[in-house]
């Protein structure tokens, strides 16, 4: 159901990093808390540099960073863009004429559009959230974020007007939970579209507000049926099996999610269905100091040869990738179809002996590497090669996912 799951998530997220991070750290922590409090947000987002600096493993810090910066980039969104929304750009053509199609004026137009608010906006919440998933393991929003502003689509866009009024009557009955009216009027929107997938969704949502959890779950599937990448309706409908006693359900809901979209939200549910089997699941996640795709303005200034080896095989490796970084011509550098792959193989041919990287070793001995690097240390800059790799290899990924089971 909306809110409570993610609720109860973040939770347990607080309570294991609050035992690992020192009370200093969490005092400034709050002191960013009160900044956000009295409307001086970018005070608290100068704080929230500071502790992910010093504090990049912890995962509260980059999620409320992440929180407040998407809370700015929906404000844009919806107020200061409206100034360049207004804007009209037009050339004099040489007898006087004005031309609106011009390409001059389209390039202003563009150069307006790249410094709305809001797209400037959208711009840190994403810099924020890669960097956030490079360095912290658990972070629960930075996740969220960046999955509903790069991959997530609307399956609702062409609704019917009048699906959508009584949808939002639905809306204003499950506020104030008055649940079945809100199942009337979300039924009554499905009844008109019946691939209404936030419709079904929220009628779901109803039934589960009446603790009907098997209605909710036939609506649910039925959402998910709709739209298979959606992990919102994932979460729910794992939830429900979980409450349900159905937990090799539940484990198969969340491997499903995973296979669209490696967040933490889903390997935490993985391990907690795995755990009523007595078995643990142990993502063998480490952190990386460069990411996938690197920005010029800010090139990686350390000296470690592993790291430095990686990004120079990423170099070297291009000119034979899609610009999604799947290798589609043939060359004498690797055998294989990845340019992340490519580049811890060369990574681990330049740092032998790294302890850090004794894990990756291990993975390579077992031919798993690219399942390790793509799966295990997932990174949003490497969606279209991690697809592209499950989609071809689902059965080395699951037995990949077996060999991480602990008992």
């Amino acid at each position: 159901m909306r809110k409570l799951h993610l609720f109860v998530a973040l939770v347990f997220l607080f309570t294991c990093a609050k035992a690992q991070t020192p009370d200093k750290a969490w005092k400034k922590y709050e002191k960013a808390q009160k900044k956000v409090e009295s409307n001086k947000t970018e005070d608290a987002k100068k704080i929230l540099k500071s502790l992910t600096d010093d504090y990049p493993s912890e995962p509260k810090f980059w999620d409320y960073w992440a929180q407040i910066q998407y809370a700015d980039y929906l404000y844009a969104l919806k107020n200061s863009d409206k100034m360049f929304d207004n804007i009209s750009v037009s050339v004099d053509s040489k007898d006087g004429d004005k031309k609106k199609d011009d390409s001059l004026a389209n390039a202003f137009m563009n150069l307006f559009q790249q410094v709305k608010p809001s797209k400037l906006a959208w711009k840190e919440t994403i810099r924020i959230c890669r960097e956030g998933m490079a360095k912290s393991e658990d972070c629960e929003y930075v996740n969220m974020y960046i999955r509903m502003l790069t991959i997530d689509k609307n399956p609702d866009t062409l609704v019917s007007e009048n699906a959508h009024k009584a949808f939002m009557k639905g809306e204003e009955a499950f506020q104030k939970r008055n649940y079945a009216d809100a199942m009337k009027y979300y039924k009554e929107a499905t009844d008109l579209e019946p691939k209404y997938f936030k419709a079904k969704l929220y009628i779901g949502d109803s039934y589960y507000g009446n603790q009907q959890y098997e209605e909710a779950l036939k609506y649910y599937k039925e959402a998910e049926a709709i739209y298979p990448p959606s992990l919102e309706a994932r979460k729910y409908v794992y939830d429900v099996y979980f409450k349900l006693g159905m937990y090799d359900k539940a484990y198969d809901e969340a491997l499903d999610a995973l296979f669209y979209f490696p967040e933490y939200g889903f390997f935490y549910r993985l391990d907690k269905a795995a755990k009523q089997n007595h078995k643990s699941f142990y993502r063998q996640w480490m952190p990386r100091e460069v990411l996938p795709i690197q920005d010029p303005a800010n090139p990686y200034k350390g000296k470690d040869k592993g790291w430095l080896a990686y990004i120079k095989a990423l170099n070297d490796i291009k000119p034979y990738c899609n610009d999604k970084g799947i290798i589609v011509k043939q060359n004498d550098l690797t055998t294989s179809h990845y340019a992340e792959v490519y580049a811890w193989e060369k990574l681990l041919e330049a740092a032998p002996t790294d302890p850090k990287f004794e894990t990756a070793r291990k993975m390579k001995e077992k031919d798993y590497l690219d399942c390790y690097c793509l799966f295990s240390l997932y990174h949003i800059d490497n969606q279209e090669q991690y697809r592209d790799f499950v989609s071809n290899n689902r059965s080395k990924w699951m037995a990949y996912i077996n060999s991480l089971m602990y008992n």
